[in-house]
């Protein structure tokens, strides 16, 4: 299979392939998928449609002794990881998002390691890390029972992801 990472969408795929492979090994249940999106956001440029690796699944948070299982999708710009990924929480449609001092109202995660990411000494696997403890303080979604009636709750306004969704190969060889 092609590796998705190719050198001209990701010129520090070296470096790049590794921090992913390591955050996938401890996080099993993130799976990296190939994602197109369009963003409001500088990092990624404002309204161009991009194509990126995006690892998408939940991570385990633990919340009152209970473990819960948070939805996160984690963009990774071309530049990773050299700049921070882009982290939204995505609640399922028997979630709603909960907005505080980390996450707004569309999901988007803000939090110093984010803003203050220095390549190399950060990584995904730390990231994801902090997230769980983050989050165990002050959740970032809460449930909510679904009537047969309701529509699916909207989540995000700064990215749109369209429905090309398709598995990303990560690998440390090249093909």
């Amino acid at each position: 299979m092609k590796d998705k990472m190719v050198e001209e969408k990701y010129p520090h795929r070296d470096l790049a392939i590794p921090d992913v492979v390591n955050a996938l090994r401890r996080f099993p249940d993130l799976t990296p998928v190939m994602d197109r999106f369009v963003c409001s956001c500088v990092q990624l440029g404002i309204g161009k449609p991009q194509e990126v690796i995006c690892c998408k699944g939940t991570i385990p948070v633990r919340y009152r002794d209970k473990i819960y299982n948070i939805p996160i999708k984690l963009f990774l710009s071309g530049l990773h990881p050299c700049k921070p990924p882009l982290v939204y929480v995505t609640p399922t449609s028997n979630m709603v998002i909960k907005a505080g001092k980390h996450v707004d109202n569309f999901g988007r995660v803000f939090m110093p390691y984010l803003t203050d990411w220095q390549s190399p000494s950060s990584d995904l696997y730390e990231l994801i890390q902090i997230l769980c403890l983050v989050f165990g303080d002050e959740p970032p979604v809460f449930s909510v029972k679904q009537t047969p009636s309701s529509p699916p709750l909207a989540c995000f306004e700064e990215i749109t992801i369209a429905s090309s969704e398709s598995p990303a190969v990560i690998s440390n060889s090249s093909s």
